[in-house]
């Protein structure tokens, strides 16, 4: 029988994101959450497969931080950096 709720702490595992990244979603309304009898916040199952792409919504989390390559160059300056990466499916 699938799970229905997810814990934050299991939500965020299962989302490959911190439990603060989650809390600060929640803040933001970018995840909806539920508050439990004891007033934990639990996470809909929908949710989770809606921010993963399981589900196929057009709804889905931003797939920046999937990029597949090789860094070749980082250039930091202050707080910002700038990252050249190479892909061996596309051309240099």
């Amino acid at each position: 029988m699938p799970r229905e709720f997810y814990s934050a702490s299991d939500a965020a595992r299962t989302l490959g994101i911190s439990l603060d990244t989650l809390r600060r979603w929640d803040s933001q309304g970018r995840i909806k959450t539920r508050r439990d009898s004891s007033n934990r916040r639990i996470v809909p199952a929908k949710e989770i497969e809606r921010l993963r792409g399981d589900a196929r919504t057009e709804h889905q989390v931003s797939a920046r931080n999937r990029f597949s390559g090789i860094v070749r160059e980082v250039k930091v300056e202050g707080l910002m950096a700038q990252v050249e990466m190479w892909s061996p499916s596309r051309p240099s």
